[in-house]
């Protein structure tokens, strides 16, 4: 599989195209002038003005309060709810203060800055990105406008974080065809998708899942050959997601300091279904459908048209495009009754926008095509078409108030009153400050005081902000101590959590608070009639606001009242007769100068390194490179600095990012050279994924773990959580209950695997593969309607009935995956040569337990906003997708079986006996089911059963969150795929029997080390350890069992190795129901590090047992060649 040559051909790159006029870089030059003067004139023409919508407040108070204290405090919990957080979503205000520092940009300013730049370097990434296999120079233009046009509407104005990532994700898609051969666009691609964790992790995960889907895609149109898929998708994909693994990674580690919750992530606001609907009505109509709609449609037409007629792959563009809709079923979500905001999946891609350009080209190609009289016709057709597109854009502006002064996230008057509460402020550096908002009683409180905090806190000088706070509600009630309390409900939970939240600050800053009324936080209630009366106890310091005094509340000086009142007026006169844009054309030489070296410096240097190429490229990419080396290097001055980030840390990140860049000029042919070093590695490693049976086999196994992660996910989450949309740890039953679940689970079908065995043994593999998916699919639809429909959103503790239909739907779920699993074991020696044993069984261990982790991961996703039921249903269309899969194997044993089922059935117990006695004669055999029984119980039973029983109590004791502790797992999940990787380099120098052991002894030594630490960190490195040592312990002994084995008996030696996986749950589960006690971490303790050390005693019997039969090992990763004389 080609997957480390670097090229540059024709098809990867974007055209120059100097036959055409529309090729030369001028037009593209204009085309850029164009755009920014389109979407910046209003802002040229009034720089007082600030950007429209309210979501850029909360980004400016950030990056004021990285620029003036601790920069670590952004990623902390900020508000009551949670609602001011957002974890270590700092990449819009770290560039924000960069912009601030070196630009000498107003704090005002860079969110307009942003909200110019950023659909513009969208569209220019995504004109790239289309044209990669369409070498159409006009293709690029249409998309360009295009892009512009559906970024002028309401889903995407205001939103920058949702913005700037969309931009990051589209300039990584520029980079994913070549990223198929190019070393420089993968290591550009990973580069991006750290940037990505850092500006919308939510996002990254739904771009994540829509290119996994169209990784299947490929997978189910090129008849399940994934080494075909692979070599078209594997390299970009991996390059994609091992950046977004870095980087989601790196906010349990607190980089800055301060820990950061990935759950602050995405909050969603409390308001009811008909909001959620009526938002989202609006946000379709604002993209003008009627003209958007069926211009899409027309590029997913043309896409498959294209493939079929040409007899190719479908263009790369159209198919990841199309695939990254996939977020737009989230606005499906009333159809179930499920509330949430449908609306914010349309701002999560930009392939409405990558086809509505794709579409527009289609058409207008097509029109230009037309000869004689028609041409003037065709003519007018081009014209209203990108007349069409110029309508959405103007009719978004509309929509939008892009250019309505009384739209801004922060007007003049605020910004005067601001002012003057700032001077009084500054005068008082230790005193909190309270703002009093409030608002009409009705749910929308939610969000406007969570906008008018925002406004506020970025008003404030940058070091007051952890010390200030909003009361919601009405001053009298402020002043007596109480929360307001009105009829709506959302207002009262506002009113109360600000209340407790201005109670806490109280407490952590005893001195008198000062207490500003402002009139724009207030406007329609009766705060502002008190501010209009001018009572006593409120001092004026404007027309817009005062300063409320009382018992235990600051009163300004006269001196400092005189000065806020100068402060308001001197800004007010400002804002009266603001710059032009030809004055202070010194500051604006600055700010053009410094924008160049950010934008352009970095990326320019390190261009060849990242493969960009052409004019054209160059223009579209390195502005987007440039910004991802600032914006890292600036994460990493923070995290080593951790001081206010000032000029010189503005600086030391472009000094950072250039150096860095530079290093990698210098170094391109070594680093190139590398990194082709270890791709092919991978080459070799994936190579079996070209044998067509094991490709086969494994898309059976891969959909099976699928689907299991799927059923057995949603199944768990109904009986841990229960049957309700979302989920939450600290709900979980008792570890009693849910040991008594999982032996349940595991004890009845101990019973049944032997005779599983003989099955598969004595049946074609293929038909036991077919009918096993196809009936447990019936069944598990059976218990998704007859027992979690009925459940609805209750628990199954104390519902005897259910908890036994629930288990016998694991159960079966279960059985299913056994058998795959052991027939796939059983066949891997006749659908590979000998030598790929131990490569193969890696793949299949760590593909299968991806998949089955990505479906547990999708059924936890999914049931955030859907019901169980529904999941498992779907569950069950994956195991009739992979019944029909296996009809595609062609060999999957030496010799065929023939047999009646009257003979089998009366042979199945004298073969279990005889695959007993076969196994115990063989002592290879019977070293490697011993040792993975022992491996079973180490790591499954007394690792991550203690994981998963001790997991609430940090989610309660504040060690950890919900989604930390997923990342914990995540982390687990790499050290097995580092087990995959590091097995397939040994597995030619070192035997299977010194994996085994070597393995064994990591583990039994990283549950004594890590386990002394009962914490988040200590379970971090517990689970990277023992998966890491699971995973290479499990493919050797899978190895020294086929090795050991001959054909017609290994299906019942892999039953009894599904014997001892579920004997690895019983055991430990029975003794964990004795010595478990809640919440308690020395018993915890305890128990990890007697397990290991009797682990260890275990792991030196096994090796001096092997001692003694080492004559019985084979001497490499091999098979008899005799055995593969008729491969």
């Amino acid at each position: 599989m080609a997957l480390t040559r670097d090229r540059t051909e024709s098809t990867v790159r974007v055209p120059e195209a100097r036959a055409s006029g529309l090729g030369r870089p001028i037009v593209l030059v204009l085309a850029l002038l164009g755009l920014l003067l389109a979407f910046g004139w209003t802002f040229l023409r009034d720089p007082s003005l600030s950007a429209a919508t309210r979501d850029p407040a909360w980004y400016t108070w950030r990056a004021n309060l990285m620029m003036h204290d601790e920069p670590g405090l952004i990623a902390g919990d900020w508000g009551p709810f949670h609602m001011f957080g957002g974890g270590y979503r700092i990449a819009v205000p770290l560039f924000g203060s960069i912009l601030v520092r070196v630009a000498g940009v107003d704090l005002y300013t860079f969110s307009t800055l942003m909200m110019v730049g950023v659909p513009i370097l969208t569209a220019l990434a995504l004109g790239v990105f289309v044209t990669r296999e369409r070498r159409d120079p006009l293709l690029f233009l249409v998309t360009m406008l295009a892009t512009a046009a559906m970024f002028m509407t309401t889903p995407y104005v205001g939103y920058l974080d949702n913005l700037t990532v969309l931009f990051v994700l589209s300039a990584i898609l520029a980079f994913y065809v070549p990223g198929r051969t190019s070393w420089g666009a993968r290591a550009a691609m990973f580069l991006l998708g750290m940037v990505a964790t850092y500006v919308h992790p939510t996002t990254c995960v739904i771009f994540g899942a829509s290119l996994l889907g169209a990784f299947a895609l490929h997978a189910a149109t090129s008849r399940f050959r994934i080494g075909r898929a692979l070599e078209r998708d594997g390299p970009s994909l991996m390059a994609i997601g091992f950046g977004m693994i870095l980087g989601l990674g790196t906010w349990l580690l607190s980089p800055w300091g301060v820990k950061g919750s990935l759950a602050d992530a995405a909050l969603p606001p409390p308001y009811p279904k008909e909001a959620f609907m009526k938002r989202l009505t609006s946000w379709v109509l604002s993209i003008e459908p009627q003209i958007t709609v069926p211009l899409i449609l027309l590029a997913i037409g043309w896409t498959i048209y294209r493939a079929r007629r040409d007899r190719a792959p479908a263009d790369t563009a159209g198919t990841l495009s199309a695939m990254w809709l996939l977020p737009l079923v989230g606005m499906l979500g009333f159809l179930l009754g499920a509330a949430y905001p449908y609306y914010r999946f349309m701002n999560a891609t930009t392939g409405l926008m990558a086809l509505l350009g794709i579409g527009t080209w289609v058409a207008v190609r097509w029109l230009l095509g037309r000869e004689g009289p028609m041409r003037v016709v065709a003519w007018v057709g081009v014209a209203a078409l990108l007349g069409s597109l110029a309508f959405v854009w103007v009719r978004g502006r509309e929509a939008s108030n892009w250019a309505d002064p009384d739209s801004q996230w922060i007007d003049q008057p605020t910004r005067t009153a601001l002012a003057a509460a700032r001077e009084i402020v500054e005068r008082e550096p230790d005193a909190p400050v309270i703002f009093v908002l409030d608002y009409l009683d009705i749910y929308q409180a939610y969000g406007w005081s969570k906008t008018f905090t925002n406004v506020s806190r970025a008003g404030l000088p940058g070091d007051a902000v952890k010390r200030s706070m909003s009361y919601f509600g009405s001053v009298d009630d402020f002043l007596a101590g109480r929360p307001t309390v009105r009829t709506d409900d959302t207002y009262n939970k506002m009113s109360r959590g600000f209340f407790r939240e201005v109670q806490a600050l109280r407490t952590e800053h005893p001195a008198p608070p000062i207490v500003f009324l402002v009139r724009q936080f207030n406007e329609g209630t009766p705060n502002e009639a008190l501010l209009d009366a001018g009572r006593e106890d409120l001092i004026p310091l404007g027309p817009d606001v005062a300063v409320v005094t009382g018992p235990g509340l600051a009163t300004p000086s006269a001196e400092a009242i005189a000065a806020a009142q100068a402060a308001e007026r001197e800004v007010a006169r400002f804002y009266a007769e603001h710059p032009g844009p030809l004055d202070n054309l010194g500051h604006t030489a600055r700010v053009l100068l410094a924008l160049s070296l950010l934008l352009v410096v970095p990326g320019l240097l390190a261009a060849r390194f990242f493969g960009i190429e052409g004019t054209w490229e160059k223009i579209a990419l390195v502005p987007p490179i440039s910004i991802g080396l600032i914006v890292l290097s600036g994460f990493v001055v923070v995290a080593v600095a951790r001081s206010p980030f000032g000029v010189a840390h503005g600086w030391a990140s472009l000094g950072l990012a250039t150096a860095v860049a530079g290093g990698l000029a210098i170094g391109r042919g070594r680093i190139h050279a590398l990194l082709g070093a270890v791709g092919d590695f991978f080459n070799r490693m994936f190579s079996v994924f070209h044998r067509p049976d094991y490709a086969t086999l494994m898309s059976v196994q891969f959909l099976a773990m699928a689907a299991d992660g799927l059923v057995r996910g949603s199944i768990a989450k109904s009986i841990a959580f229960g049957g309700q949309q979302g989920f939450d740890v600290t709900t979980v039953p008792s570890a009693d209950y849910l040991l008594k679940v999982v032996l349940a689970l595991y004890v009845p079908y101990t019973f049944l695997s032997p005779f599983i065995g003989v099955f598969i043994d004595r049946f074609e593999r293929r038909r036991v593969l077919s009918v096993t998916n196809v009936v447990t699919a019936a069944v598990v639809g059976a218990v998704a309607l007859g027992a979690l429909l009925p459940l609805g959103g209750g628990t199954s503790e104390g519902r005897v009935g259910i908890t036994a239909a629930l288990i016998a739907g694991m159960l079966v779920m279960q059985a299913c995956v056994r058998v795959v699993l052991a027939v796939k074991s059983a066949a891997m020696p006749d659908v590979l040569a000998g030598r790929d044993l131990l490569q193969g069984n890696g793949l299949s261990q760590a593909g299968g337990a991806l998949f089955q982790v990505l479906g547990a991961g999708l059924a936890f996703g999914l049931g955030a906003a859907l019901p169980s039921w529904l999941v498992v249903v779907g569950g069950a269309g994956v195991l009739v997708v992979a019944a029909v899969v296996t009809s595609r194997i062609r060999r999957m044993e030496a010799t065929p079986h023939e047999a009646t089922l009257g003979q089998e059935i009366r042979r199945i117990v004298r073969d279990i006996a005889a695959g007993l006695r076969e196994v115990a004669a063989r002592p290879a055999g019977a070293l490697g089911l011993a040792s993975f029984q022992m491996i079973r119980y180490q790591f499954w039973g007394f690792t991550l059963f203690v994981f998963a029983l001790y997991a609430k109590n940090l989610v309660e004791g504040g060690d950890a969150d919900t989604l930390a502790l997923g990342l914990v797992g995540g982390l687990g999940f790499v050290g097995g795929a580092l087990g995959m990787v590091l097995a397939q380099r040994w597995k030619d120098t070192v035997p299977p029997l010194r994996l085994l052991l070597g393995s064994m002894a990591l583990l039994g030594a990283g549950t004594m080390l890590f386990g002394l630490s009962v914490s988040l960190p200590g379970f971090a490195g517990l689970l990277f350890t023992g998966f890491f040592a699971f995973f290479v312990a499990k493919i050797s002994a899978d190895t020294i069992m086929q090795q050991a084995m001959p054909d017609d008996f290994r299906g019942r030696a892999f039953a009894l190795f599904d014997i001892a996986y579920n004997l690895g749950f019983i055991v430990p589960a029975l003794i964990l129901s004795f010595l478990w006690t809640e919440n308690d971490p020395g018993r915890v303790r305890a128990v990890l590090e007697v397990s290991g050390v009797a682990f260890l005693a275990l792991t030196g019997l096994v090796a001096w047992w092997a001692s003694r039969i080492r004559e019985h090992f084979a001497s490499r990763d091999d098979l008899a060649e005799a055995a593969l004389a008729d491969e």
